[in-house]
């Protein structure tokens, strides 16, 4: 899931107790660690390995769906990703909550609401409350039940009071 195995690094899977876990990091960079600026480095170095056609030799044909594959095929590793994630830290909410919006994006919402099910029994922060309760009210808006929908979209106001809570509510009361 694009987490580093090593504490030092800005991306490491954290799972501590406190209201944000990036925060310190995204007003000073000064915290990026050698091996961080190391990947970023080879990053922007590398060319796609992996395409759906071959011989590809031109940077100005890289877009996501000839080097991902299809919509399918990308929500397949997605899939398999994740669960994979979920096999190796299975404590940590975040890898359900991304399993979760996976099965939304496939529109199977009810593996979508066992994986959040699953998330809130693990979630130590703020912001995962506040993902688990946001990701079930877009679930119930996009089953239209508004009402269980509003339910959720609350819980995760009272949790963080941002422009993207506010537009599901107002999209939930526009269903009603």
């Amino acid at each position: 899931m694009g987490h580093s195995d090593n504490p030092a690094d800005l991306m490491f899977a954290s799972n501590e107790n406190n209201q944000n876990m990036y925060a310190m990091y995204r007003s000073d960079f000064q915290y990026l660690s050698m091996r961080d600026l190391k990947t970023l480095a080879l990053l922007y170095r590398l060319e796609p390995t992996i395409s759906n056609v071959k011989n590809l030799r031109s940077e100005h044909f890289y877009y996501p769906p000839l080097i991902l594959g299809s919509e399918d095929a990308r929500l397949q590793k997605k899939l398999a990703e994740f669960e994979k994630y979920t096999r190796e830290y299975p404590n940590f909410a975040s890898g359900y909550i991304n399993l979760a919006s996976v099965y939304v994006d496939m529109g199977d919402f009810d593996s979508a609401l066992d994986k959040l099910n699953t998330a809130s029994s693990l979630a130590k922060t703020q912001d995962e409350n506040y993902l688990i309760a946001y990701n079930r009210a877009v679930i119930f808006y996009n089953k239209q039940k508004p009402q269980e929908a509003m339910q959720y979209a609350l819980v995760a106001k009272s949790i963080k009071d941002d422009e993207y809570i506010n537009q599901l509510i107002s999209d939930i009361q526009n269903l009603k």
